[in-house]
């Protein structure tokens, strides 16, 4: 009877493989799910076989969070993960631009004791190139070969496309003739590759060396052969041997592109005088450009153009645009009472919007525009900034409330109702109309149920550093979102309309699925604009034409899944450190005063504070000058909450700090409000732990760094957590530290008492002197500075980040002296 039901459920086995490869073949990957699922609910044994199955069709379906899955619930099931399965979720992760998983698993392979192959290494160095880690996929490259591991053509190439990011010509010429000695045949996309790496080093003569040593080897040379060498030519002002080339690709049949004629202009130009030159190709290339047929198109249907989106990268500026409850009357901004209309809300959308630092305004951002109930439109420019320096929920309200009262509109324009131009009064309309007669215009539906995320992987390159004033007035994004209200089906097909009349390309996306405040997601708008990551990430999307459907612009309404609430750390925490000047009973509401601590609350909600609940796995403590600690977990977000105190206000969370550090005064002024124990603590550094009942962090999986804000200049490197940066550093991939402690402070402003860094290292850690990465930050507020932490933290780069300028420097292949 075992041997019958053995060969059975083998029987069962084998149907259930041919059906999930079935699936497999339609990229049903929901079915091939399901099949598992059916087999776990039965006495059918899922295998090794059958979650390789299920994982090559996820891979098909581009799923690679299901692949992962899959491959992680393996263990608990007692099954051994092997090197195919390893490949299939690698793929995957490369396939989806998910390069840190992909190193991630390429280490568990280590750890496993699970043997790589040629597909293990060259999956892991594409997606490492395709995230511009150029130093990991080189170091990946040079650890395949002490693995004595071949690798093909196809890996040759990535690895010296990989070389022309930082101009290491040298290593991609090294490459390229190592090739030779491999046996492997040198294709025209290798000698390309090294052509454009040459081409960045400023070696013109290699770069036509090797378009002739092409020809020699019987290798085609096609137009982006001789583009590279072109472009070579041209950075090393060598105009006559461009020229000459363009002669030659009509000779030899080469089919001419529009950069071949802007590269053979430039070099023109930077020889000086040789206008002539420049007339007739310019006049050349626009004959060409009028038929359509002469030059190949460039991105897909709909796609901005390259040239308008690298133009846009340059001198941007950011306009918000929200809708609001309640009508713009005077009586509804009370500075005594903002939770009414949520207008605390409002007052902190419009610091997170026009403030930079206390004092000084975002030099990018037009203007903040609110859209109210009674289709009134208030437009508040960054002036406003000078009239209301210190940006407390009641300076602004209370500043707010006297402008709309008296008439003086300091940066503050007030819009009335057009009945003749719809309900709506045409506000949307006229706003985008304005911006697009000014220059390039795209513009951006926020909202965390679209199912597409702003990717922020390409830098801003042009314009590094320059977002300031400097032709500004030409170019802008136009970016919607909710303020306490999502925006009504009415208002998106308005938007819609405005965007098809001025021909604005226009997108609707995410940034991550968790739902947050709307100045928490302006506050990482901005820390992205200032690492010159968000006009590429608009523009890169925004499409042209519009459909004219507006389907696709209606965000779904299910909520963010609570799977996601905690994801960016795992197990671990994330605590943050801030000083505060003064002493622990000087931490008020701000009221009439201009120096308050507006920061200790906003700090507070980008920290611990989300739109549906608190960040769990994080922990925020406020250093004051004589050394007391004030330690806040997010257990007071519950608290508040579960006494009708859940709106956020400067009110509700300065009363509940003063309460839960026991100050009597603050208790008896509002007797109603009870703080759970626990929920704050104070202390010292030297009990730190000691009082919050914790357990000390292990030393070998806890990244202590010290976090400079607006210290951009200095010896220290910058904290940049995007995917071609993170492989500034020579690292090898390695499993990132769990937990993350972070000492935060603005420069030029509070720091840290005396020896207060020794005594927290001593307090969390055990030891004497624990070495402290030091790292700088763009000049930003704290409160937004903690926001974008948090957003990196979530998608998953924080910890990568820190890993890579934390970590000891990786083996890499040898470079040529």
């Amino acid at each position: 009877m075992t041997v019958l039901t053995t060969g059975r459920a083998c029987m069962d086995v084998e149907a259930q493989i041919a059906s999930i490869n079935a699936c497999g073949q339609r990229k049903q990957w929901q079915a091939a799910l399901s099949l598992l699922g059916d087999m776990k609910r039965t006495t059918v044994i899922a295998d090794v076989r059958v979650h390789r199955a299920c994982i090559s069709v996820c891979q098909k379906g581009a799923q690679w969070k299901s692949a992962l899955g899959l491959l992680q619930e393996m263990p608990g099931i007692r099954l051994s993960a092997d090197v195919i399965s390893y490949n299939m979720c690698m793929q995957a992760c490369e396939e989806g631009s998910q390069w840190q998983l992909a190193l991630g698993l390429y280490d568990d392979m280590s750890c496993n004791a699970v043997h790589k192959n040629e597909i293990t290494f060259g999956t892991c160095i594409v997606a490492c190139e395709k995230g511009k880690q150029w130093r990991v996929a080189l170091a990946l490259f040079g650890e395949s070969a002490a693995c004595r591991v071949h690798v093909d053509e196809t890996i040759y190439s990535t690895c010296i496309g990989a070389c022309d990011h930082k101009n290491r010509w040298q290593l991609a010429v090294s490459i390229l003739h190592e090739m030779v000695g491999s046996g492997i045949e040198r294709s025209a996309i290798c000698y390309n590759a090294c052509i454009s790496a040459c081409g960045t080093g400023k070696q013109w003569q290699l770069a036509v060396g090797m378009l002739r040593e092409m020809a020699g080897h019987k290798v085609h040379q096609d137009t982006t052969s001789y583009n590279a060498v072109i472009t070579a030519c041209a950075k090393g002002t060598q105009w006559e041997l461009a020229v000459s080339l363009l002669d030659e690709m009509a000779q030899c049949t080469v089919r001419k592109s529009s950069m071949t004629y802007k590269s053979c202009i430039s070099a023109c130009e930077r020889a000086g005088l040789q206008w002539q030159e420049c007339l007739a190709l310019s006049e050349t290339m626009r004959s060409l450009q009028d038929d359509p047929k002469a030059l190949p198109k460039v991105g897909g249907q709909g796609a901005v153009d390259d040239e308008v989106y690298k133009e846009a990268c340059e001198h941007a500026g950011l306009v918000f645009f929200l809708p609001v409850l309640g009508a713009l009357r005077a009586d509804t901004f009370d500075a005594t009472a903002t939770h009414a209309n949520r207008r605390d809300a409002v007052a902190r959308i419009i610091c997170s919007a026009l403030w930079r630092v206390r004092g000084k305004a975002w030099d990018h951002v037009r203007e903040v525009v609110f859209l109210f109930e009674d289709s009134r439109l208030l437009r508040i420019s960054p002036s406003f900034v000078q009239a209301c320096p210190t940006p407390s929920e009641f300076n602004i309200v209370r500043m707010l409330g006297h402008c709309l009262e008296t008439g003086t509109s300091p940066g503050l324009e007030v819009v009335d109702l057009d009945p003749s131009r719809g309900p709506l009064g045409g506000h949307i309309t006229s706003i985008v109309a304005e911006y697009a007669k000014s220059g390039p215009t795209a513009a951006a539906l926020l909202h965390e149920a679209y199912p597409d995320s702003l990717d922020f992987r390409i830098a801003q390159g042009s314009s590094s550093g320059r977002s300031g004033q400097e032709g500004s007035a030409k170019k802008s994004l136009i970016l919607f979102l909710g303020a306490v209200r999502d925006m009504s089906e009415d208002e998106l097909r308005e938007v819609h309309s405005a965007c098809q009349t001025s021909n604005v390309p226009l997108l609707g996306a995410n940034l991550g699925e968790q739902a947050e405040f709307t100045s928490k997601i302006i506050d990482i708008l901005q820390g992205h604009f200032a690492h010159n990551r968000l006009v590429p990430a608009v523009w890169r999307h925004a499409r042209l034409p519009l459909s004219a459907s507006i389907e696709p612009l209606l965000p779904s309404p299910t909520a963010a899944q609570p799977a996601a609430q905690d994801r960016q750390l795992e197990q671990g925490f994330f605590w943050i450190f801030v000083p505060v000047g003064g002493k622990l009973g000087e931490i008020t509401v701000d009221d009439w005063r201009q120096d308050g601590t507006y920061e200790v609350p906003r700090c507070c909600i980008s920290h611990l504070w989300r739109s549906r609940g608190a960040h769990h796995s994080h922990l925020l403590s406020f250093v004051f000058a004589n050394g007391e600690v004030l330690t806040v977990k997010p257990d007071l977000v519950t608290c508040l909450s579960r006494q009708q105190r859940a709106a956020p206000t400067e009110q509700n969370i300065v009363k509940a700090l003063r309460i839960g550090s026991g100050d009597r005064t603050a208790q008896r002024r509002d007797t109603w409000l009870k703080i759970d124990e626990g929920c704050v603590t104070r202390s010292r550094a030297g009990n730190l732990l000691r009082r919050l009942g914790g357990n000390r962090p292990k030393l070998s999986s806890s990244t202590f760094c010290d976090l400079h804000v607006g210290g951009d200049g200095g010896e220290s490197p910058r904290l940049d957590a995007y995917a071609d940066a993170v492989g500034g550093l020579e690292v090898m991939p390695t499993r990132p530290a769990r937990d993350v402690v972070m000492l935060l402070h603005q420069v030029g402003d509070e720091d840290f008492p005396d020896a207060f860094r020794a005594e927290l290292a001593a307090s969390l850690f055990g030891v004497t002197g624990r070495p402290v990465l030091n790292l700088t930050f763009p000049l930003m507020s704290l409160h937004t500075a903690i926001s974008l932490l948090g957003h990196y933290g979530y998608v998953g780069a924080l910890q990568m980040a820190l890993q890579a300028v934390g970590r000891p420097a990786a083996r890499r292949p040898a470079e040529p002296n």
